[in-house]
C-alpha cells in the first residue's frame, strides 16, 4: 500500500538515520540545496538527473550515509540496536546465485560479484550524465568501500581505486597460471550468431531500441571470432 518511495523511507533510512538520501524526484527542498554540480565534461555543469528506472538509478546520498547502509550489510543487517533486515535475508542477498562458470564472478541479490586480488568484492555501480558512483563490499573482511565522482561517464575511476586500495590492504600472492586449454575451430563455431541482451524494455517506447543491430559473433579463422555491435568495444577480435 505505500509507493516505492514511502517504503524506502519508512523501512530502510529512517531506521538507519540516512537524513540525506533520497529517491525522490526532483530532491526535497532540504536536500536540493545540498546537491554536488555534477558534470558531463570538465566545462558543462548539468541539471538535477531525472532516471525512469527509480530503484536502479534514482538515488542521492552522501558518503556518510552510505556508510550507515554499508555497515548493516556487514552486520547482519543491523545498525547499533537498529535492525533493517534479518540476518538470514542479508545471508540470502550476499550468496552467489548465478555465474557463468564456478571459476569465474557472478551475481548475488542485488550486486555484482566480483574476484580480485584473492577477495570477494560484491559491487554495485552507479554510472549517470552527471555523476559516478561504486558500492564495494568485502563480507569476509567486514569492509566496505563507496566513493562518488561529480562527473559522468567515469566508470572506470571506481575499479582504480578499488584495484589500488586492494593491492595496499590486501596484496594477493603471484598468481598460479597454467596452460591454456587447447581451442579447436568447433569450439569457436558453437558461439557464431546473432545475440540480444535480455535486460530491454517489452511495454514502453524503449521497447524501440528492440529494432537497432543486435550484436554479432562471427568465426574469422581457426580459433578466433570477431565480436562487433559492442556499446563500450565497438569491434573485438578473440583468439
Amino acid at each position: 500500500g505505500l509507493s516505492f518511495e514511502d517504503y524506502v523511507e519508512a523501512r530502510i533510512l529512517t531506521p538507519l538515520g540516512m537524513s540525506a538520501s533520497s529517491f525522490r524526484q526532483p530532491l526535497p527542498s532540504a536536500l536540493a540545496s545540498r546537491l554536488a554540480t555534477g558534470y558531463r565534461s570538465s566545462r558543462k555543469p548539468g541539471a538535477f538527473e531525472w532516471d525512469l528506472a527509480v530503484p536502479a538509478g534514482a538515488f542521492s546520498s552522501t558518503a556518510a550515509d552510505m556508510a550507515r547502509f554499508m555497515i548493516a550489510h556487514l552486520n547482519g543487517g543491523r545498525l547499533g540496536t537498529t535492525r533493517i533486515l534479518k540476518a538470514a535475508t542479508v545471508e540470502a542477498m550476499q550468496q552467489r546465485r548465478f555465474t557463468n562458470h564456478p571459476a569465474v564472478s557472478g551475481l548475488t541479490y542485488g550486486f555484482q560479484e566480483l574476484q580480485i586480488a584473492g577477495q570477494r568484492v560484491l559491487a554495485q555501480p552507479g554510472d549517470m550524465l552527471h555523476f559516478t558512483a561504486a558500492l564495494f563490499l568485502l563480507p569476509e573482511q567486514e569492509l566496505g568501500l563507496f566513493v562518488a565522482y561529480n562527473r559522468g561517464r567515469a566508470a572506470d575511476a571506481p575499479m582504480g581505486l578499488l584495484r589500488a586500495f586492494l593491492a595496499r590492504f590486501f596484496p594477493a600472492p603471484p598468481a598460479f597460471v597454467t596452460s591454456p586449454t587447447p581451442v579447436t575451430d568447433e569450439d569457436v563455431g558453437r558461439f557464431a550468431g546473432s545475440y540480444r541482451s535480455t535486460r530491454r524494455n517489452e511495454t514502453t517506447m524503449e521497447k524501440l531500441q528492440e529494432f537497432f543491430p543486435p550484436v554479432r559473433v562471427r568465426a574469422i579463422g581457426p580459433s578466433a571470432l570477431e565480436v562487433s555491435g559492442l556499446v563500450v568495444v565497438p569491434e573485438s577480435r578473440w583468439f
